[in-house]
């Protein structure tokens, strides 16, 4: 199902920037070190896909549960591993497919963009090091500390709309994680889905459209101008 928007809220991580791949390998490193054998691939995607679009706290303490960790070992103590792989990784973030030539494109036809992202403003920082100006074409940018409760809560896509000023009604999420979709359905918005490709497809069935990249969206769709 299509429809119109007048301003669109973007997800980063999965949808813009391919960082996924490096949570999984931090992932991995961390479970490997605190069993001293080999993560199961299948038990990796299992454990990503509930960590998929959350706030780094909650997805810590999804991998201290999934672990089987006692209370010896705090969630944070993942946190504060993964430090030097992030400051390591994330500025080597690339672009997905189609992100780039959407985002010109709605800049160009003067649509309000923000983006809603469960990242720490300092890992967003880190990761758009090198697409700087690409990401300069955002209007409000709203990262995880700015508000109390996560995805699937619709709280950050709320303050986004609210900094564009634009009604939640009007507005056209852009997610990859099940608990965007919901979010952005909790927002009272519509939503285009762009799921993980391990991601089951039922998990985001809420959302008006689903996509398998962005190189698929036809603006024309949503009542914005066609790609020239």
């Amino acid at each position: 199902m299509t429809g119109k928007a007048t301003s669109a809220i973007f997800d980063m991580d999965g949808l813009i920037l391919d960082t996924e791949r490096m949570f999984d390998v931090m992932v991995q490193e961390y479970a490997e070190r605190m069993s001293g054998e080999k993560f199961p691939r299948e038990k990796l995607m299992e454990v990503r896909s509930q960590m998929f679009g959350r706030k780094k706290e909650v997805s810590a303490q999804i991998l201290h549960d999934a672990l089987k960790l006692d209370d010896s070992v705090p969630p944070e103590d993942y946190l504060e591993w993964r430090k030097p792989r992030e400051r390591e990784m994330f500025p080597e973030a690339k672009l997905l497919p189609g992100a780039e030539r959407l985002i010109r494109h709605l800049a160009r036809c003067r649509v309000p963009l923000a983006i809603a992202t469960s990242s720490t403003l300092e890992a967003y920082e880190m990761k758009i090091s090198h697409h700087r100006d690409l990401f300069a074409l955002f209007d409000k940018v709203v990262t995880g500390e700015q508000v109390e409760r996560s995805k699937p809560s619709p709280e950050i896509f709320l303050v986004a709309a609210a900094l564009i000023k634009v009604h939640p009604i009007e507005a056209l999420v852009f997610e990859d994680a099940a608990s965007g979709v919901l979010a952005g359905k909790g927002a009272n918005m519509q939503v285009v889905a762009v799921p993980h490709h391990r991601l089951d497809k039922s998990k985001v069935a809420q959302a008006d459209q689903v996509l398998e990249s962005l190189e698929e969206f036809r603006p024309e769709d949503w009542g914005w101008p066609a790609f020239a």
